[in-house]
């Protein structure tokens, strides 16, 4: 996924980029896996059941159809928490130190 580097965008371009990735999760209906399960996505702790949801929703995303749309966004924006576009946390915390 060749996503920029890393810089900080306003908050009106962060809306725009909400509210896109939001309309293509809607017009994609059922195929969302985050949609169907949202807890799994954003699962508590590091070890244990967090860590299997975790696991389990980075697999949930691979079928994803925005998947490349939701990873960039969050990766785009700092999102802290959560899996996102298969990517949780640590993974984005990674890429952001490679861009810094």
């Amino acid at each position: 996924m060749g996503v920029q580097k890393t810089k900080y965008f306003s908050r009106n371009q962060q809306m725009r980029e909400w509210f896109q990735l939001n309309d293509a999760i809607d017009a994609e209906a059922g195929q969302i896996p985050c949609r169907q399960a949202p807890d799994l996505f954003f699962p508590e702790g590091g070890t244990g059941t967090a860590a299997m949801d975790a696991k389990m929703a980075k697999k949930a995303c691979e079928s994803c159809p925005v998947l490349n749309m939701c990873a960039t966004y969050a990766i785009r924006h700092r999102e802290e928490d959560g899996i996102w576009g298969g990517m949780s946390p640590n993974d984005r915390k990674e890429i952001w130190s490679k861009n810094a």
